[in-house]
């Protein structure tokens, strides 16, 4: 996903030419984006062993939430990064608003993330409440795989 946020970062460059300092701010965004998340799903667990998931160890959804919430903010400002450019291009309104419409069409990705959270939510209330009748309490273990592979599942069909 971070190599398909740069290539949109490329495409931005070669249709509206960019500062120096704006390339490093979005190639910066990016890449904080993508270190945090793969160092807050290794470590959610903790030290010294954080391949192993066990009750009362791992976050309760902490770094889940925060790495979706900084793709949902690196996808916005990529899509109305161009925006500004293209209000001010000469051309017709309906060719202008079909270019607006086909760069900020990731803010549509923002809402699937935004789904994911809230079924990663309630899929570990689900999940707890199955298995542990009486005793709803907040998720120990967020079960994101599966609910990954749901959204995935719907978005193919």
């Amino acid at each position: 996903m971070a190599l398909a946020k740069m290539s949109c970062i490329h495409l931005l460059q070669r249709v509206c030419p960019q500062t120096r300092k704006q390339k490093i701010f979005l190639f910066s965004m990016v890449a904080f984006w993508f270190v945090y998340s793969v160092l807050a799903f290794a470590f959610q667990c903790g030290f010294p062993r954080p391949w192993e998931v066990r009750r009362g160890k791992c976050a309760k959804g902490g770094p889940l939430i925060s790495a979706i919430a900084l793709n949902m903010l690196s996808d916005i400002v990529l899509a109305g990064w161009i925006m500004p450019v293209l209000r001010t291009l000469k051309m017709e309104e309906e060719k202008r608003r079909t270019a607006a419409i086909l760069f900020g069409i990731r803010i549509v990705y923002v809402w699937f993330f935004r789904a994911k959270l809230v079924l990663t939510q309630c899929a570990g209330y689900l999940l707890r409440l199955v298995f542990k009748p009486g005793k709803l309490q907040s998720p120990s273990i967020v079960p994101t795989p599966l609910v990954s592979r749901l959204l995935f599942n719907l978005s193919s069909s």
